[in-house]
């Protein structure tokens, strides 16, 4: 089908010739929303222009920019397979026109700010091939406004069905995803400002869909954008959480969302009573005190991460394996195992206190003195 149109940015629809997807070159498609960013939006598309991959799909949806950014697309229309440029209701709403133009097989939405590292896409052909995932889930490098990219935490990443008090840190930049997945868990959930695209992430898990988590990194991610308002994301978590379990409390979701939230966060015994609190009040409800369980547990993991902790490599793998075979069975976790739990996550805690070198390392940061990273694979 061939729509090219001699004013394509017209609020119409552009096309180049389609590219073919098949089991030896799967086709995939990266999918970029912009609105007036004129001074990043070039970078983003060269990004996709350098892949090492040779079988990929561009497609750019545009919110009507005004400042020059729909001229900057234009200029470069024959290196871009699709695009619109026409008004829509918010960020995800535009993704999810993508979603409906894409022709790939595996789908990865880029922001107009951010960066794709080269062998982005080639690797996560790869993996798929390997695995047969539907989901291939990456990390990213963190790019401040002032200072040089460096790597994003690689906090341990436990998935589990109903995942809803905590972020399952699948990032959409760094996931691609197959084109039927979205058939399964469907669209992005434009109800969920900011959060949409954990949602969807969550819905998959919840679909029982196989996941590839990886640690290669998939792109570069500028600092400061949406999801960066911290209230209004804490807000989107707390109505998340509450529509999975209607049950719960207002008060009670805030709580509970601002433990799991920060590893590290309320030090002190206040935050493991009311743990024990809820866990008595909610006993009954066997599928949320599971989740509320292996939440916590995942807590417990990320503290050991950031904490100064002897063999943490084999506490981590010890971890990971008990919270799989909790994941795993039917019972329902019992208050002394998570008076086990608190136990574990005090003693992490304490340990946390006393470490001088990171509250050394955190004032740098809050400095902005930001030790240099280098050999940034793909750079």
């Amino acid at each position: 089908m061939d729509l090219k149109n001699d004013n394509p940015l017209n609020g119409s629809v552009r096309f180049t010739p389609l590219k073919k997807d098949c089991d030896a070159r799967p086709l995939v498609t990266y999918i970029t929303v912009v609105r007036n960013m004129a001074d990043s939006i070039l970078r983003c598309m060269e990004s996709i222009w350098n892949q090492t991959y040779d079988n990929v799909e561009y497609i750019v949806i545009d919110g009507k920019s005004d400042d020059g950014t729909a001229e900057i697309i234009e200029q470069n229309a024959d290196k871009i397979d699709c695009f619109i440029s026409e008004k829509d209701s918010g960020v995800y709403n535009a993704m999810n026109k993508g979603l409906r133009l894409a022709a790939g097989r595996l789908i990865c939405f880029m922001n107009a700010d951010d960066y794709a590292l080269p062998d982005a896409a080639r690797t996560a052909v790869g993996l798929y091939k390997e695995t047969g995932a539907m989901l291939i889930a990456g990390r990213r490098f963190l790019e401040p406004k002032d200072g040089p990219p460096f790597p994003d935490w690689e906090y341990p990443v436990f998935l589990f069905e109903k995942g809803a008090l905590k972020h399952n840190r699948l990032w959409h930049q760094s996931v691609f995803a197959h084109r039927d997945a979205f058939g399964i868990a469907g669209d992005l959930p434009e109800e969920y400002p900011i959060i949409a695209d954990f949602v969807w992430t969550a819905r998959c898990i919840d679909a029982g869909l196989p996941v590839c988590l990886t640690k290669e990194k998939f792109c570069r991610y500028r600092l400061g954008g949406g999801s960066a308002d911290s209230d209004e994301l804490s807000r989107m978590m707390i109505k998340y959480a509450r529509d999975m379990f209607p049950f719960l409390s207002e008060a009670d979701a805030k709580r509970i969302h601002y433990y799991l939230r920060f590893p590290h966060f309320f030090y002190g015994f206040l935050p493991y009573f009311h743990a024990c609190v809820l866990f008595t009040k909610y006993r009954r409800e066997h599928g949320f005190i599971k989740v509320l369980f292996l939440s916590a547990l995942s807590v417990c993991a990320d503290a050991i991460y950031l904490s100064p902790q002897k063999n943490k490599e084999k506490k981590l793998t010890d971890l990971s394996s008990d919270f799989e075979r909790l994941r795993r069975q039917a019972e329902v976790p019992k208050l002394p195992d998570y008076l086990f739990i608190l136990r574990l996550k005090f003693i992490i805690d304490a340990r946390f206190l006393l470490n001088l070198p990171h509250w050394t390392n955190l004032l740098r940061n809050k400095l902005r003195l930001r030790p240099r990273h280098t050999n940034i694979k793909g750079e």
